[in-house]
């Protein structure tokens, strides 16, 4: 079997388990959880996995702004800033340092289970932290990187800090062939 159409079996495989479990979870949560996970896996999930990866890409092929705003190191720099900012002031860092992990963790899944908004949000940031680690392995792959496991590791270590992971990548990636 080739490697694409495993890829596309197991992606099939993976949504068709994903959405198993879901509507089963569904009957046992809230509405709003299962719509929300349902509704972003819906969105993003069918598309990144029916989409056909670009992997020769110069920056003559994309965008004004793609290529003068999102591919500008000052701007990735400042977005990242932004994601460190949020953790800082949330007092996630803080209490992630001063408190302990079994009270933070445990007050996480009482507020997980009693709250709509905060089940809701967190599956949207895990739904959208997955996506988003496998648009970046595809990314180190088009700026040159050609060993898979390597891109693949790059990818699976944004997932280590949501929101910073992807916004750091995008700042300290190698920019893409001028032609």
């Amino acid at each position: 079997m080739s490697y694409k159409k495993l890829l596309i079996e197991l992606n099939l495989t993976n949504m068709t388990n994903f959405l198993k479990s879901m509507l089963t979870l569904a009957t046992k949560i809230s509405p709003f959880l299962a719509g929300a996970a349902l509704g972003g896996y819906g969105v993003l999930g069918l598309y990144a996995s029916t989409r056909k990866p670009l992997t020769d890409v110069t920056k003559a092929d994309i965008g004004w702004f793609t290529a003068n705003v999102l591919e500008n190191k000052i701007f990735n720099y400042f977005i990242a800033a932004a994601f460190v900012s949020a953790y800082i002031t949330s007092g996630l860092v803080d209490a992630l340092l001063t408190k302990d992990i079994n009270e933070l963790v445990s007050g996480y899944l009482d507020l997980f289970s009693k709250t709509a908004i905060a089940s809701a949000s967190s599956m949207d940031l895990l739904i959208l932290t997955t996506a988003g680690a496998s648009f970046v392995s595809e990314d180190v792959k088009r700026r040159n990187v050609d060993n898979e496991i390597t891109a693949n590791l790059i990818g699976a270590s944004t997932m280590l800090l949501p929101g910073v992971g992807l916004a750091l990548y995008c700042a300290f990636r190698p920019s893409l062939n001028e032609e």
